[in-house]
Protein backbone atom coordinates (compact mmCIF):
# COMPACT_ATOMS: atom_id res chain seq x y z
CA UNK A 1 0.00 0.00 0.00
CA UNK A 2 1.30 3.38 -1.01
CA UNK A 3 1.51 6.07 1.44
CA UNK A 4 0.27 10.19 1.09
CA UNK A 5 2.47 12.09 -0.86
CA UNK A 6 4.37 14.75 1.30
CA UNK A 7 4.40 12.25 4.38
CA UNK A 8 7.03 10.86 5.95
CA UNK A 9 7.50 7.18 5.51
CA UNK A 10 4.37 5.45 7.38
CA UNK A 11 5.03 2.69 8.87
CA UNK A 12 3.42 -0.61 7.69
CA UNK A 13 0.03 -1.52 8.08
CA UNK A 14 0.32 -3.19 11.57
CA UNK A 15 -0.14 -6.97 11.30
CA UNK A 16 3.07 -8.40 11.29
CA UNK A 17 2.70 -10.76 14.37
CA UNK A 18 6.25 -11.51 14.53
CA UNK A 19 7.08 -7.76 15.22
CA UNK A 20 4.31 -7.43 17.87
CA UNK A 21 6.64 -6.34 21.14
CA UNK A 22 3.77 -6.21 24.14
CA UNK A 23 5.21 -4.08 27.06
CA UNK A 24 4.17 -5.65 30.07
CA UNK A 25 3.73 -4.45 33.58
CA UNK A 26 2.35 -1.44 32.65
CA UNK A 27 -0.25 -1.76 30.36
CA UNK A 28 -2.57 -2.13 32.66
CA UNK A 29 -2.30 1.39 33.31
CA UNK A 30 -2.91 2.75 30.08
CA UNK A 31 -6.59 2.75 30.18
CA UNK A 32 -6.30 6.15 31.80
CA UNK A 33 -5.30 9.60 30.23
CA UNK A 34 -2.00 10.40 29.71
CA UNK A 35 -0.30 12.18 32.37
CA UNK A 36 0.36 15.39 29.95
CA UNK A 37 -3.51 17.07 29.57
CA UNK A 38 -4.68 17.82 27.20
CA UNK A 39 -4.26 15.23 25.10
CA UNK A 40 -3.10 16.99 21.45
CA UNK A 41 -4.54 14.33 18.44
CA UNK A 42 -2.87 15.27 15.25
CA UNK A 43 -4.89 13.87 12.37
CA UNK A 44 -5.16 13.47 8.35
CA UNK A 45 -6.43 11.17 5.96
CA UNK A 46 -5.16 9.59 2.68
CA UNK A 47 -8.10 9.50 -0.22
CA UNK A 48 -8.08 6.29 -1.81
CA UNK A 49 -10.80 6.32 -3.89
CA UNK A 50 -14.49 7.98 -4.01
CA UNK A 51 -18.48 6.25 -4.67
CA UNK A 52 -20.98 8.15 -5.72
CA UNK A 53 -21.86 11.47 -4.80
CA UNK A 54 -25.43 11.50 -4.33
CA UNK A 55 -26.38 15.15 -4.42
CA UNK A 56 -30.37 14.04 -4.18
CA UNK A 57 -29.56 12.38 -0.65
CA UNK A 58 -26.74 14.59 -0.21
CA UNK A 59 -23.94 12.29 0.67
CA UNK A 60 -21.06 10.42 -0.63
CA UNK A 61 -18.86 7.45 0.14
CA UNK A 62 -15.27 7.66 0.16
CA UNK A 63 -11.95 5.06 0.52
CA UNK A 64 -9.37 6.35 2.77
CA UNK A 65 -6.95 5.99 5.33
CA UNK A 66 -7.30 7.62 8.63
CA UNK A 67 -4.10 8.33 10.21
CA UNK A 68 -3.84 9.56 14.15
CA UNK A 69 -0.90 10.39 16.33
CA UNK A 70 -0.58 11.66 19.98
CA UNK A 71 2.09 11.18 22.40
CA UNK A 72 1.92 8.73 26.05
CA UNK A 73 5.01 9.20 27.71
CA UNK A 74 4.31 6.42 29.81
CA UNK A 75 5.42 4.08 26.62
CA UNK A 76 8.52 5.64 25.77
CA UNK A 77 11.38 3.01 25.76
CA UNK A 78 14.88 2.56 24.88
CA UNK A 79 15.74 1.13 21.77
CA UNK A 80 17.24 -2.18 21.65
CA UNK A 81 19.00 -1.26 18.31
CA UNK A 82 19.58 1.09 15.79
CA UNK A 83 17.11 -1.54 13.54
CA UNK A 84 14.77 -1.54 16.43
CA UNK A 85 13.29 2.10 16.67
CA UNK A 86 9.50 1.28 16.40
CA UNK A 87 7.53 -1.10 18.73
CA UNK A 88 4.29 -2.99 17.68
CA UNK A 89 1.64 -2.76 20.07
CA UNK A 90 -2.29 -3.80 20.43
CA UNK A 91 -4.21 -0.86 20.81
CA UNK A 92 -6.28 -2.49 22.74
CA UNK A 93 -3.67 -2.68 25.53
CA UNK A 94 -3.12 1.26 25.36
CA UNK A 95 -4.99 4.34 25.83
CA UNK A 96 -6.68 5.72 22.60
CA UNK A 97 -8.81 8.94 22.61
CA UNK A 98 -11.72 6.99 21.00
CA UNK A 99 -12.22 8.82 17.84
CA UNK A 100 -15.23 8.17 15.66
CA UNK A 101 -16.40 10.04 12.67
CA UNK A 102 -18.89 12.69 13.72
CA UNK A 103 -20.94 12.47 9.72
CA UNK A 104 -21.25 8.89 9.93
CA UNK A 105 -23.88 7.67 11.54
CA UNK A 106 -21.56 7.89 14.51
CA UNK A 107 -18.94 5.52 13.01
CA UNK A 108 -16.14 4.42 15.63
CA UNK A 109 -12.53 4.20 14.49
CA UNK A 110 -11.84 0.31 14.77
CA UNK A 111 -10.10 -0.41 18.19
CA UNK A 112 -8.64 -3.86 17.10
CA UNK A 113 -5.11 -4.15 15.69
CA UNK A 114 -1.60 -2.58 16.45
CA UNK A 115 -0.77 0.65 16.63
CA UNK A 116 3.03 2.26 16.37
CA UNK A 117 4.92 3.04 19.26
CA UNK A 118 8.08 5.15 18.80
CA UNK A 119 10.73 5.87 21.64
CA UNK A 120 9.45 8.93 22.94
CA UNK A 121 6.00 7.47 23.53
CA UNK A 122 4.59 8.70 20.24
CA UNK A 123 1.61 6.80 19.08
CA UNK A 124 0.47 6.35 15.22
CA UNK A 125 -2.80 4.55 14.28
CA UNK A 126 -3.65 3.98 10.44
CA UNK A 127 -6.41 2.02 9.43
CA UNK A 128 -8.18 2.26 5.89
CA UNK A 129 -11.83 2.45 5.45
CA UNK A 130 -15.06 2.37 3.70
CA UNK A 131 -17.58 5.23 4.65
CA UNK A 132 -20.77 6.59 3.53
CA UNK A 133 -20.47 10.47 4.86
CA UNK A 134 -23.16 12.86 4.92
CA UNK A 135 -22.50 16.37 3.85
CA UNK A 136 -24.84 19.14 3.47
CA UNK A 137 -24.22 20.51 -0.47
CA UNK A 138 -24.51 24.42 -1.41
CA UNK A 139 -26.15 23.88 -4.73
CA UNK A 140 -27.10 27.64 -5.36
CA UNK A 141 -24.85 27.53 -8.27
CA UNK A 142 -26.32 24.29 -9.64
CA UNK A 143 -24.51 22.80 -12.75
CA UNK A 144 -21.82 24.96 -12.45
CA UNK A 145 -21.25 24.67 -8.72
CA UNK A 146 -17.93 23.96 -5.90
CA UNK A 147 -18.56 21.87 -3.04
CA UNK A 148 -16.81 20.69 -0.14
CA UNK A 149 -16.83 17.02 1.16
CA UNK A 150 -16.64 17.19 4.78
CA UNK A 151 -15.21 14.61 7.09
CA UNK A 152 -14.99 15.24 10.73
CA UNK A 153 -13.19 13.30 13.63
CA UNK A 154 -13.76 13.59 17.36
CA UNK A 155 -13.14 12.12 20.23
CA UNK A 156 -16.82 10.36 21.73
CA UNK A 157 -15.96 10.44 25.57
CA UNK A 158 -13.61 13.14 26.33
CA UNK A 159 -13.99 16.94 26.57
CA UNK A 160 -11.43 19.57 24.87
CA UNK A 161 -9.80 19.95 28.02
CA UNK A 162 -8.77 16.19 28.15
CA UNK A 163 -8.44 15.82 23.92
CA UNK A 164 -8.02 18.61 21.66
CA UNK A 165 -6.99 17.85 17.95
CA UNK A 166 -4.16 19.56 16.31
CA UNK A 167 -3.62 20.35 12.45
CA UNK A 168 -1.34 18.72 11.46
CA UNK A 169 2.12 19.67 9.75
CA UNK A 170 1.72 16.43 7.08
CA UNK A 171 -0.48 17.56 4.49
CA UNK A 172 -3.57 15.45 3.94
CA UNK A 173 -3.69 14.03 0.17
CA UNK A 174 -4.89 12.01 -2.30
CA UNK A 175 -4.22 8.67 -4.83
CA UNK A 176 -3.10 10.73 -8.34
CA UNK A 177 -5.58 7.60 -9.92
CA UNK A 178 -8.47 9.06 -7.84
CA UNK A 179 -11.06 9.51 -10.41
CA UNK A 180 -14.74 11.41 -9.48
CA UNK A 181 -17.57 11.18 -12.54
CA UNK A 182 -18.93 14.74 -13.09
CA UNK A 183 -16.07 16.15 -10.59
CA UNK A 184 -12.47 17.42 -10.41
CA UNK A 185 -10.71 16.63 -7.18
CA UNK A 186 -9.16 20.19 -6.52
CA UNK A 187 -7.37 20.01 -3.07
CA UNK A 188 -8.23 18.53 0.83
CA UNK A 189 -8.09 21.22 3.86
CA UNK A 190 -8.18 20.91 7.56
CA UNK A 191 -9.75 22.92 10.33
CA UNK A 192 -9.91 22.36 14.01
CA UNK A 193 -12.64 23.65 16.33
CA UNK A 194 -14.74 23.26 19.59
CA UNK A 195 -18.37 22.69 19.38
CA UNK A 196 -20.93 21.68 21.64
CA UNK A 197 -23.40 19.14 20.32
CA UNK A 198 -26.18 20.16 23.41
CA UNK A 199 -26.44 23.79 25.24
CA UNK A 200 -24.36 23.64 28.40
CA UNK A 201 -22.51 20.74 27.92
CA UNK A 202 -18.91 20.81 27.53
CA UNK A 203 -17.00 21.60 24.60
CA UNK A 204 -15.42 18.62 22.51
CA UNK A 205 -12.24 18.77 19.97
CA UNK A 206 -12.99 18.19 16.23
CA UNK A 207 -10.86 17.97 13.47
CA UNK A 208 -12.79 18.93 10.22
CA UNK A 209 -11.42 17.94 6.58
CA UNK A 210 -13.22 19.56 3.58
CA UNK A 211 -12.42 17.90 0.07
CA UNK A 212 -13.13 20.57 -2.68
CA UNK A 213 -14.13 19.36 -5.75
CA UNK A 214 -15.20 21.21 -8.87
CA UNK A 215 -18.33 20.07 -11.16
CA UNK A 216 -17.57 19.64 -14.53
CA UNK A 217 -20.60 21.36 -16.54
CA UNK A 218 -19.63 20.27 -20.29
CA UNK A 219 -22.69 17.60 -19.80
CA UNK A 220 -25.08 20.02 -18.20
CA UNK A 221 -24.65 21.75 -21.30
CA UNK A 222 -24.89 19.95 -23.91
CA UNK A 223 -27.85 17.47 -22.20
CA UNK A 224 -29.93 20.07 -20.41
CA UNK A 225 -29.21 24.02 -21.21
CA UNK A 226 -28.72 23.72 -25.10
CA UNK A 227 -32.04 21.37 -25.43
CA UNK A 228 -34.21 24.29 -23.50
CA UNK A 229 -32.88 27.16 -25.09
CA UNK A 230 -33.56 25.41 -28.80
CA UNK A 231 -37.09 24.79 -26.73
CA UNK A 232 -37.88 28.25 -26.51
CA UNK A 233 -36.61 29.32 -29.86
CA UNK A 234 -39.22 26.70 -31.65
CA UNK A 235 -41.77 28.76 -29.18
CA UNK A 236 -40.29 32.09 -30.52
CA UNK A 237 -40.65 30.71 -34.36
CA UNK A 238 -44.58 30.91 -33.84
CA UNK A 239 -44.35 34.91 -33.83
CA UNK A 240 -43.04 34.02 -37.73
CA UNK A 241 -46.28 31.78 -38.76
CA UNK A 242 -48.84 33.10 -40.59
CA UNK A 243 -52.20 34.09 -38.45
CA UNK A 244 -54.57 32.23 -40.29
CA UNK A 245 -56.61 29.81 -38.23
CA UNK A 246 -55.53 27.38 -34.80
CA UNK A 247 -54.88 24.10 -36.27
CA UNK A 248 -52.39 25.52 -38.89
CA UNK A 249 -51.24 28.90 -36.91
CA UNK A 250 -48.72 29.53 -34.45
CA UNK A 251 -50.97 27.56 -31.62
CA UNK A 252 -49.02 23.61 -32.30
CA UNK A 253 -45.60 25.74 -31.91
CA UNK A 254 -45.74 27.59 -28.33
CA UNK A 255 -47.90 24.84 -27.05
CA UNK A 256 -46.01 22.01 -28.26
CA UNK A 257 -43.04 23.98 -26.92
CA UNK A 258 -44.12 24.26 -23.65
CA UNK A 259 -45.45 20.96 -22.90
CA UNK A 260 -42.15 19.65 -23.93
CA UNK A 261 -40.34 21.88 -21.74
CA UNK A 262 -42.31 20.55 -18.68
CA UNK A 263 -41.94 17.00 -20.07
CA UNK A 264 -38.22 17.70 -20.09
CA UNK A 265 -38.02 18.75 -16.67
CA UNK A 266 -39.83 15.75 -15.53
CA UNK A 267 -37.55 13.43 -17.34
CA UNK A 268 -34.76 14.64 -15.34
CA UNK A 269 -36.23 15.51 -11.80
CA UNK A 270 -34.54 12.27 -10.40
CA UNK A 271 -30.93 13.93 -10.89
CA UNK A 272 -32.28 17.35 -9.09
CA UNK A 273 -31.03 17.99 -5.45
CA UNK A 274 -34.94 18.39 -3.55
CA UNK A 275 -33.48 21.62 -1.54
CA UNK A 276 -35.78 24.63 -0.41
CA UNK A 277 -33.72 27.32 -2.20
CA UNK A 278 -33.65 28.17 -5.84
CA UNK A 279 -30.88 26.88 -7.91
CA UNK A 280 -29.28 28.60 -10.86
CA UNK A 281 -30.95 25.47 -13.13
CA UNK A 282 -34.70 26.06 -11.19
CA UNK A 283 -33.63 29.93 -12.16
CA UNK A 284 -33.09 29.22 -15.80
CA UNK A 285 -35.99 26.83 -16.13
CA UNK A 286 -38.43 29.08 -14.94
CA UNK A 287 -37.19 31.73 -17.25
CA UNK A 288 -37.68 29.39 -20.18
CA UNK A 289 -40.86 28.52 -19.34
CA UNK A 290 -41.95 31.99 -18.94
CA UNK A 291 -40.90 33.25 -22.06
CA UNK A 292 -42.70 30.26 -23.87
CA UNK A 293 -46.07 31.43 -21.87
CA UNK A 294 -45.28 35.01 -22.92
CA UNK A 295 -45.41 33.53 -26.98
CA UNK A 296 -47.95 31.96 -26.23
CA UNK A 297 -50.33 34.82 -24.84
CA UNK A 298 -49.15 36.72 -27.66
CA UNK A 299 -50.46 34.23 -30.16
CA UNK A 300 -53.90 34.11 -28.23
CA UNK A 301 -54.30 37.30 -28.44
CA UNK A 302 -52.95 38.27 -31.85
CA UNK A 303 -55.68 35.82 -33.14
CA UNK A 304 -58.35 36.92 -31.53
CA UNK A 305 -57.46 40.60 -32.81
CA UNK A 306 -56.55 39.44 -36.38
CA UNK A 307 -59.62 40.21 -37.82
CA UNK A 308 -60.79 43.48 -35.61
CA UNK A 309 -57.29 45.55 -36.50
CA UNK A 310 -55.51 43.92 -38.99
CA UNK A 311 -52.75 46.95 -38.29
CA UNK A 312 -52.20 46.41 -34.84
CA UNK A 313 -51.84 42.53 -35.22
CA UNK A 314 -48.79 43.03 -36.93
CA UNK A 315 -47.26 45.96 -35.02
CA UNK A 316 -48.05 44.09 -31.69
CA UNK A 317 -46.50 41.08 -33.65
CA UNK A 318 -43.17 42.72 -34.73
CA UNK A 319 -42.85 44.22 -31.15
CA UNK A 320 -43.35 40.34 -30.08
CA UNK A 321 -40.93 39.41 -31.82
CA UNK A 322 -38.26 41.66 -30.31
CA UNK A 323 -39.33 41.95 -26.92
CA UNK A 324 -39.95 38.13 -25.83
CA UNK A 325 -36.40 37.13 -26.97
CA UNK A 326 -34.91 40.58 -25.57
CA UNK A 327 -36.49 39.76 -22.23
CA UNK A 328 -35.07 36.46 -22.16
CA UNK A 329 -31.60 37.21 -23.23
CA UNK A 330 -31.91 39.75 -20.28
CA UNK A 331 -33.37 37.47 -17.38
CA UNK A 332 -30.58 35.24 -18.57
CA UNK A 333 -27.78 37.94 -18.05
CA UNK A 334 -29.60 38.58 -15.09
CA UNK A 335 -29.25 35.14 -12.99
CA UNK A 336 -25.91 34.36 -14.64
CA UNK A 337 -24.79 37.72 -12.67
CA UNK A 338 -27.16 36.90 -9.68
CA UNK A 339 -26.04 33.44 -8.97
CA UNK A 340 -22.76 32.96 -11.10
CA UNK A 341 -20.62 35.87 -10.69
Amino acid sequence: MGHPPGLAEPPPMLSIAADIQPITGQLKAQAQLPLQQPVKIKAGIFVYDFGEINQVLQNYQLNTIIWLSWQDSRLAFTPDSADKSEKFIPLASIWSPDVEVVNSANLELPSDGDVTVEPDGTVTYIRRLNLKLSSELNLVRFRFDQQQLKLILESGNYTSNQVVFTVSPRPSQWRKEVFISEWNLEKITQDVVTTQLVPEADEESQARFAIHIQRRSGFYLWRAFLPLILIVIVAWLSLWVPLLNVPTGPFPLSIGALLTAITFNFSISSSLPRVSYLTFFDAFFLICCISIFLTLVVNVYLTKRQQEVQMETKTIRRLGRRLIPTSFLVSLAIIILVFLI
